[in-house]
């Protein structure tokens, strides 16, 4: 970016000058011209270049079917608002991760489901899961009350004892896998066999609190637990389906994976064939801003006499460029381009970002998972 604003400030100048000449209006428009009928082609090519595996993830379908009562227009520009039916959740999941998604209308009360290739995913509505994650709770309460209050504390801490040896058995076995020398897999592996050791006995002092409590008490617990445990899996379940099936389409949802992407190491390192076609295309963009900004500034001025000048032109420029242009991609993203489509406006954050409003850019900021250019190029 920093090379095409090099390359491409100079039009600020140029085109300025040339508008004395031949006049404001001209170059204007054919600045508007220019970028209207080649935006999109532009921009399907940055995404061609800089981020392959995401463009050619972008050739699997990916279907979201719902109800069109239950999906909502949504703007956010703040970050506050909160989506909560089936279709909003997924939808809202598929814009974080830059996937461009098909809505297909279905009948009334219909769960929305995303179908991503040939992986067909039911979401889940969020309201329903916070009334079915209370009602379990409540369910669980209730069951501990009537339980024994010693016997109780017993098995919670037997419970206690035995998720902390199987998690410091897990801990160890991952940094066993990462160990650097001999050394330090030694030290991790004395502290794996030690945890695996514990086991057994933290297993037996689970069994014997179980043991010493009624049996009609533990099966309720258990009962209880695996409905609370189920309502709260809900949400991560839907969630690494839906990013396991965009993984297995080729989305880069993991930035570091992504080794396509374009990535400079410092300010000169842009002398490969991929990089050096983004510097050329992100000129050719700016080259676009500078044939209508150059001009525009002395147009506006010659626009009003010197009396009314500040007002006539300060209040609404700044309207137009900090209001509707700031909220722009906050409002183009809930906004299909065409019936059906959802395109993430978002994407393109680091081209908007000197026109964004503060608000715009934490509405674009939040939940992104593939890299900052990757992101971009969306």
């Amino acid at each position: 970016m920093a090379w095409s604003l090099v390359l491409g400030t100079g039009g600020f100048l140029f085109f300025g000058s040339l508008s004395d000449r031949i006049g404001r209006k001209p170059i204007i428009l054919a600045g508007c011209l220019l970028t209207a009928v080649t935006y999109f082609p532009v921009f399907k090519l940055l995404t061609q270049t800089a981020n392959p595996a995401l463009y050619a993830a972008r050739q699997t379908p990916v279907t979201v079917t719902a109800d069109p009562a239950n999906c909502s227009f949504q703007f956010n520009p703040v970050g506050t608002a909160k989506f909560t039916s089936a279709c909003d959740i997924t939808k809202a999941l598929l814009s974080k991760t830059s996937v461009n998604s098909t809505t297909v209308n279905a009948p009334a009360g219909t769960v929305a489901s995303v179908k991503v290739g040939d992986t067909v995913i039911e979401a889940y509505d969020s309201n329903a899961n916070t009334a079915d994650i209370a009602t379990a709770k409540t369910a669980v309460d209730g069951t501990r009350k009537a339980a024994d209050a010693a016997l109780l504390a017993t098995l919670d801490s037997a419970t206690k004892a035995l998720t902390g040896v199987k998690t410091t058995a897990a801990d160890a076995d991952k940094a066993l896998k990462a160990a650097a020398d001999d050394t330090a897999r030694a030290k991790v592996q004395t502290a794996l066999d030690a945890a695996n050791a514990a086991l057994p006995t933290a297993q037996a002092a689970l069994d014997a609190a179980r043991a010493a409590m009624p049996a009609d008490v533990v099966a309720k617990l258990d009962t209880a637990n695996a409905a609370l445990a189920k309502a709260n899996g809900v949400k991560p379940a839907f969630e690494k389906a839906l990013n396991g099936a965009l993984m297995a389409a080729g989305y880069p949802l993991v930035a570091a994976d992504n080794n396509s992407v374009a990535k400079a190491q410092n300010f000169v390192d842009i002398f490969t064939t991929q990089k050096i076609t983004i510097v050329l295309i992100l000129t050719y963009l700016i080259v676009l801003v500078t044939m209508v900004y150059g001009p525009i500034a002395a147009m506006l001025v010659e626009l009003f006499p010197t009396r009314i000048r500040y007002s006539g032109l300060s209040l609404p420029y700044h309207i137009g460029n900090g209001w509707f242009g700031g909220l722009l991609p906050a409002t183009a993203l809930p906004s299909p381009p065409r019936p059906g489509t959802s395109i993430p406006a978002c994407g393109m954050r680091s081209w908007w970002r000197g026109r964004l409003s503060s608000s715009a850019r934490s509405s674009c900021r939040a939940g992104r998972r593939t890299s900052r250019f990757s992101q971009m190029t969306a």
